[in-house]
């Protein structure tokens, strides 16, 4: 290549967020808050909570649909593997053909793991890599191929593929390429007048997000994991 030789650098199509409400609140009577030490502590801390697993479920499993993110699951691009027509059991052959699709997208750097549901962790803690072998494909020491994985009740255990019921998915991927769109600091208010001939006032919290992924063949999906 000569010295003013010039190339065209590829890029990404842009992605663009836009901001989706999420709300979480609470009613709270006048008695709890003057008898429970701390109570708004615990009330503030619970609702942050409960507006974090719905940003985690919308992030992996959203719908895109209304008011929703799109989540992983439904995120036009994203390779799928499957496992057979009807599903089926895990193997190390099925998980290392998903580390082979994200190598072969030169994706597998970064954050890399695996996330599926409980019913698929236990799934995977029972399934021997080789039969005989005592040697697990999500064992003690880590999670499936050596990567780090987690279990949530935020992908669903009952999607369906030919025949096969109640299957789960395994998402692998480099988790660094997820990127959540935050709008601000969650927004915490009080409403002491909502219903305040009953003693009763309401507390909520409110946040903007969205979702995007940098590269959508930083993700394969397997969806149909036999679990029983």
């Amino acid at each position: 290549m000569g010295p003013n030789a010039q190339t065209n650098p590829l890029v990404d199509q842009q992605a663009l967020f836009a901001p989706k409400s999420v709300i979480a609140y609470t009613d709270v009577t006048r008695r709890a808050q003057d008898s429970i030490p701390g109570s708004e502590n615990i009330i503030v801390n619970d609702l942050l909570s409960a507006i974090a697993v719905e940003i985690d479920r919308v992030a992996l499993n959203g719908s895109g649909a209304g008011n929703e993110p799109t989540g992983i699951t439904a995120q036009e691009g994203v390779p799928q593997q499957f496992i057979g027509a009807d599903g089926g059991p895990p193997t190390r052959a099925v998980l290392a053909a998903m580390e082979q699709t994200i190598g072969n997208a030169n994706a597998d750097m970064g954050s890399l793991g695996f996330v599926t549901t409980p019913n698929g962790r236990y799934k995977l803690r029972t399934t021997e890599k080789t039969t005989g072998s005592g040697r697990f494909l999500w064992d003690d020491v880590s999670g499936p191929l050596g990567y780090p994985a987690v279990a949530t009740n935020n992908l669903p255990s009952n999607l369906t593929r030919g025949d096969g019921t109640n299957l789960s998915p395994i998402i692998f991927g480099n988790w660094n390429d997820l990127v959540i769109g935050l709008w601000g600091p969650i927004d915490i208010m009080a409403n002491p007048y909502l219903f305040t001939s009953a003693g009763v006032s309401r507390i909520r919290a409110i946040a903007d997000v969205d979702v995007q992924l940098r590269h959508a063949e930083s993700f394969v999906i397997t969806p149909d994991m036999v679990t029983s």
